[in-house]
């Protein structure tokens, strides 16, 4: 994906073999304007050149003096391409979590309490408890032991894990 670096997408004697091959493996219907774009591209001189995003930001809203958007195609698809996840790490974590919890003695839990539970873990996970030694507030405490109903509002989670 380093075709999309500014430095590499600013350079006057870039070949567009890496591009094509990528707009061919995502069935991109544009090519040849794409392509074109892509020539083009570095005889702008662009004022954000240090921040890749910041850059194809700039690229996408840049306006010839006709008013045209002469580099939306190429800026569109580069911010398609950059935005796409490079790992599925955080999605493993997440099912890896799931396997933790519901386990074959759970194996009747809802779908609500399950994601009660991990809510909760990755909220204290995220300021740095532990569920061992975490002491739940009073006032939620007197929840649980009473017959009124448990929250279901996500911004009263949002509360309890703020109070962490």
């Amino acid at each position: 994906m380093d075709i999309f670096a500014v430095g590499n997408m600013l350079q006057a004697n870039k070949t567009p073999d890496k591009i094509i091959s990528l707009l061919e493996h995502f069935k991109y219907e544009n090519i040849d304007e794409i392509v074109s774009q892509f020539g083009k591209i570095h005889l702008i001189n662009w004022e954000k050149k240090e921040i890749t995003i910041e850059f194809w930001s700039e690229v996408l809203m840049y306006k010839d003096a006709g008013q045209n958007k002469a580099f939306e195609q190429l800026a569109l698809y580069a911010l398609h391409i950059l935005s796409l996840p490079w790992s599925n790490a955080a999605l493993e974590r997440v099912f890896s979590q799931i396997n933790m919890v519901k386990t074959k003695l759970r194996n009747k839990m809802n779908l609500k309490s399950l994601n009660a539970i991990l809510r909760i873990r990755y909220g204290l996970r995220r300021h740095g408890k532990c569920c061992l030694d975490y002491i739940l507030p009073t006032k939620y405490l007197a929840l649980v032991s009473s017959s009124a109903k448990y929250m279901e509002s996500n911004d009263e989670v949002d509360e309890i894990i703020s109070l962490l």
